[in-house]
């Protein structure tokens, strides 16, 4: 038999706050990020650790992209008993604003083992380029 103590929901919510790191982010609804740029594109790399592809949704409005994804409950077999669950249904938001103008048409995606990739490849007049000097 599992016992488990569960701390009143206040009690909780204020030692979270209190020792809050970076770590904890993803667990109050915003996924861990790296953000690299090149002088081609910016590659954004997110956390979404149990996030299925059709659960994810990417968004770029307004020069703000937007990654908003669900991590739904497992399903268990009809005659399944359950003993011990601390996964839960989970949704993540982050919204980013490059800095740089965005070729929106040639941004992609891939989800690969709980990591997001999304590379936003720059617009022309956002590329850095060498000026000849007459």
């Amino acid at each position: 038999m599992v016992v488990r103590f569960e701390a009143p929901q206040s009690f909780r919510t204020l030692v979270d706050e209190f020792f809050e790191t970076e770590v904890h982010h993803a667990h109050r609804g915003r996924p861990a990020i790296q953000v690299v740029e090149d002088e081609q594109q910016t590659t954004l790399s997110l956390e979404l650790p149990g996030v299925r592809k059709d659960d994810v949704k990417i968004t770029f409005e307004d020069g703000i992209l937007t990654v908003s994804a669900t991590r739904k409950a497992t399903e268990l077999p009809p005659q399944a008993k359950v003993i011990l669950n601390e996964r839960r249904l989970h949704e993540y938001r982050r919204s980013i604003r490059p800095s740089h103008d965005v070729e929106t048409s040639q941004v992609t995606a891939q989800l690969s083992d709980g990591i997001l990739t999304v590379i936003l490849p720059k617009a022309e007049k956002a590329k850095a380029r060498t000026i000849a000097v007459r």
